[in-house]
């Protein structure tokens, strides 16, 4: 999400927050802590291509499908078929 957030020219801040740190605290693994590290990696690679004009990615689109407001999914574009799409996700909930 803070690539997304750099990639669509976003502000970004930080708000500090009191954290205390002991062995109990954390419960990930090594696996899980490679997977992670190499996702952000990998995002990372992909947010620099894209900005250099190398790749194209969905990730960075900034044409969205959908829009938060007051129905919260609602759709930009108002096409039978995205409508269909939207009733057919609600459905399955």
């Amino acid at each position: 999400m803070i690539v997304q957030t750099l990639a669509f020219d976003f502000r970004v801040g930080e708000i500090s927050c009191p954290t205390k740190y002991f062995p109990e605290a954390s419960s990930i693994n090594f696996h899980r802590s490679m997977t992670y590290g190499l996702g952000v990696l990998a995002t990372s690679a992909l947010y620099r291509l894209w900005k250099w004009g190398i790749v194209r990615s969905r990730l960075f689109c900034q044409k969205g499908t959908f829009c938060l407001t007051g129905d919260y999914y609602q759709p930009v574009d108002s096409t039978e078929e995205t409508t269909d799409a939207l009733e057919t996700a609600g459905e399955r909930r």
